[in-house]
């Protein structure tokens, strides 16, 4: 947990590479992944795994909201950054 803002600073420099090989990662075709989780093999479609950390990161972001909003402040409205209006933004 950041305590100081070199510590979100450093945080955020993690975050933009996480998210840049999220982002090549969505370029590729999509293939099947085995993962090994304690010694137990599964299998998985690729997009099935990025499809699952957009869908954490969604989370994440209510968690945020709710938080700031039990603390009393007027946290943002999370519809305002759906990703139609990002494809809009960017035309």
């Amino acid at each position: 947990m950041p305590t100081t803002m070199k510590d979100i600073k450093d945080l955020a420099k993690k975050l933009e590479k996480f998210d840049s090989e999220l982002l090549e990662l969505a370029k590729q075709p999509d293939r099947v992944i085995e993962v090994n989780r304690d010694g137990v093999i599964t299998h998985w479609q690729a997009a099935t795994i990025l499809s699952q950390a957009v869908h954490h990161a969604i989370e994440h972001r209510c968690q945020a909201v709710t938080a700031l909003e039990f603390k009393g402040y007027k946290a943002p409205d999370l519809d305002d950054y759906d990703v139609w209006g990002y494809e809009l933004s960017t035309k």
